[in-house]
């Protein structure tokens, strides 16, 4: 089995180096799942192997704000403590043991209103065997970085990688940064880390974008779009089952509100795709919940795309704009090709623009593929991206450059930082544009053919 990690920040999120996935119920259980008809399902559970563990960051902002979502926890609650018997002998309960240090919270009891949440029978739930390590800050890490065609555009990898809140592993193991261990909100850290080891065990989104199990006649590209969808997903879920158990049970922040803020306190682009998938992930499934969908059905009917996931679509509105590109090459060896997406794109001009720029430049986003060259340990990119119409193709092309313009030096073939040289084509049909980064002989053996149908040459 793989052994995945997971991980949640110490300002309450939880993700892959953002923390993990959920998104909001309308009624606390309508999210619930019927434990016999997930049986007769191919259940899905954990994220591509890329997605490792669930985490939370360390150091939260100081919120002087009343929490959101206060209100006292509904009566009706009382059945998801551990049921007794009618006969002396003692209830079986779950396997969970505490090592290394205390928790502020009773790790059973948590478990079992999380399974119940979930709609996890409690003979089920009693043959779960977790174990809880509390742990010094600096062995709860992230490993996580932004693609390697992000980081080409100025997306670094998050200043936190160290010092998460909380992390999980696989299906048995929680990491507990033990600065955190002791807080009021260790309850909502503890819930969205349970939810991580269910969906590993069940295997509830490990085939979300599987070819051969979702039906789809379209799945979405590897690339970084998929990463960040895998990611959305999981920790979307997480981030909302621990905040619906924060608001029956405890008083403290709830995860969602915390992880909003966390995205849009994030000074850079690393830390915004870090934090991206806990918050958009988030609202996604809370919407999708609202609407009397279930966690199973959001599985089974995922986006296929992050404009789909930012801009709250149903499943299967919006799909990609058509986008037909050829490739030749000569000494350079094309890569299996990849997509930017919405969300990936707006990321990556945030590395240079402030949010809002940054999002009205993604907006009317259409489809992008981005194809990889390699030579000998040189790498290039070819990003073609076709947009809703003229005025969107623009809009990115004009904060494409800004963008550029605000760290690489302009020249007579486009723009260059350090080794790599950028170029930014648009195209006759005016809907389509096309950005080049590499090394300079590959920038300059590059050239483009661009109208509905895109071909791209590389000498």
């Amino acid at each position: 089995m793989h052994r995945t990690s997971m991980w949640t920040t110490y300002d309450g999120k939880c993700g892959n180096g953002f923390s993990h996935f959920e998104n909001g119920l309308h009624l606390f259980y309508s999210f619930v799942l019927k434990t016999h008809a997930m049986a007769a399902r191919n259940l899905l559970v954990l994220l591509l192997v890329v997605l490792a563990g669930c985490s939370t960051l360390i150091a939260p902002p100081q919120d002087p704000s009343p929490p959101a979502g206060t209100e006292s926890p509904p009566e009706q609650q009382s059945n998801t403590t551990a049921p007794t018997d009618d006969n002396t002998s003692e209830p079986t309960l779950p396997q969970i043991s505490v090592t290394g240090g205390n928790l502020a919270t009773d790790p059973i009891q948590t478990f079992r209103r999380v399974t119940t949440q979930l709609g996890i029978n409690s003979t089920v739930a009693n043959q779960y065997n977790v174990s809880i390590k509390v742990i010094t800050p600096e062995n709860v890490r992230s490993s996580r970085e932004p693609p390697r065609f992000l980081r080409v555009l100025g997306v670094q990898a998050p200043e936190y990688r160290t010092n998460l809140a909380g992390q999980t592993i696989g299906d048995d193991e929680i990491r507990i940064n033990h600065d955190v261990a002791t807080q009021p909100r260790i309850a909502g850290l503890l819930t969205h880390e349970y939810v991580h080891i269910v969906q590993h065990s069940r295997d509830e989104t490990g085939q979300l974008f599987d070819v051969d199990t979702s039906g789809w006649d379209e799945i979405p590209p590897s690339g970084p779009e998929l990463r960040l969808l895998d990611s959305s997903l999981t920790e979307g879920a997480a981030t909302h089952v621990a905040d619906q158990y924060q608001q029956a049970y405890t008083d403290t922040l709830p995860q969602g509100t915390r992880y909003r803020r966390a995205y849009e306190q994030r000074e850079t682009a690393g830390g915004r795709y870090f934090m991206a998938p806990y918050w958009f992930g988030y609202r996604y499934v809370a919407d999708r919940l609202e609407d009397n969908s279930t966690l199973a059905s959001i599985y089974d009917q995922p986006p296929r795309t992050t404009e789909a996931l930012v801009h709250q679509y149903d499943p299967g509105a919006e799909p990609p704009v058509s986008l037909s590109v050829n490739v030749t090459a000569d000494r350079w060896w094309p890569d299996d090709r990849g997509r930017v997406g919405e969300l990936g794109t707006r990321i990556a001009l945030s590395a240079h623009l402030n949010r809002s720029r940054a999002a009205v430049g993604a907006d009317g986003w259409g489809n992008d593929a981005l194809v990889p060259f390699e030579r000998n340990s040189s790498r290039g990119y070819v990003w073609i991206t076709r947009w809703d119409d003229t005025a969107n193709a623009s809009e990115f092309r004009t904060a494409l450059t800004a963008a550029l313009n605000q760290d690489a030096t302009a020249t007579e073939m486009g723009w260059r930082d350090g080794q790599v040289v950028f170029r930014i084509q648009q195209g006759e049909d005016s809907e389509t544009v096309v950005v080049v980064a590499g090394p300079p002989k590959f920038a300059r053996n590059t050239s483009m053919d661009i109208n509905q149908r895109v071909s791209v040459q590389v000498r």
